[in-house]
């Protein structure tokens, strides 16, 4: 039986999260913290990156990289969480402050 064959598509940068990007002058950010975030949760079934603004502050924006990693245990939730902010702060220069947001769909 043959292994199932993974299918890898060019990473295409939704145009508001590349503009808003531009703008924050944080575009080159944008291609390592998906590498980041890929690394991170090799599990994911999917990774979307959009930008949405802050409930409370509607001028706020933020980019959103949004991951679905169903069946990972509250533990291993915190130390994905924590591994990628340091990877953030790494990638990203401190006094930067880029509006990078994880958020995880935990559900099936």
């Amino acid at each position: 039986m043959a292994a199932p064959v993974k299918i890898v598509l060019e990473w295409q940068w939704p145009a508001d999260v590349l503009a808003f990007a531009i703008e924050q002058n944080a575009q080159v950010y944008l291609d390592p913290m998906l590498e980041a975030t890929r690394q991170i949760f090799p599990d994911a079934r999917w990774i979307r990156v959009h930008t949405q603004a802050d409930a409370e502050i509607p001028d706020e924006l933020s980019i959103i990289f949004d991951v679905k990693t169903p069946g990972i245990t509250a533990s291993e939730i915190k130390r994905r969480r924590r591994k990628w902010n340091s990877e953030m702060f790494r990638i990203c220069p401190a006094q930067r402050a880029v509006p990078f947001v994880l958020l995880l769909d935990l559900g099936d």
